[in-house]
């Protein structure tokens, strides 16, 4: 089952603001890791609020850890991904998106 806060958007404005100093330390924390502790914190914490809520109590489902890798365009066999990881990614996807539109790729 998927779970509704299991998509990389979620992640990404959440990241921006929750770790502080903004832009520091960040960079190598494991994203995974964060998302699957920020899912145990909600569903201990809060899961009978968002059972009433929502009608979905989050301590009777799993984290669909492949889902979420899914979202990042990850292989399910990786095991991990850090803020740097991620920012690499995209600039490479950038400039390979570039060259193509300017017809060197």
């Amino acid at each position: 089952m998927h779970t509704p806060w299991a998509g990389a958007g979620y992640y990404a404005i959440f990241m921006k603001q929750a770790i502080a100093p903004m832009y520091q330390c960040r960079n190598d924390l494991d994203i995974f890791a964060e998302i699957a502790s920020i899912s145990i914190y909600f569903a201990t914490h809060h899961g009978d609020r968002i059972a009433a809520d929502v009608g979905i109590d989050p301590r009777a489902i799993e984290l669909d850890m492949t889902g979420v890798k899914a979202s990042f365009g990850i292989s399910d066999d990786t095991e991990g991904l850090t803020h740097r990881q991620l920012q690499q990614r995209r600039e490479t996807i950038r400039r390979n998106l570039a060259r193509r539109r300017t017809g060197r790729g």
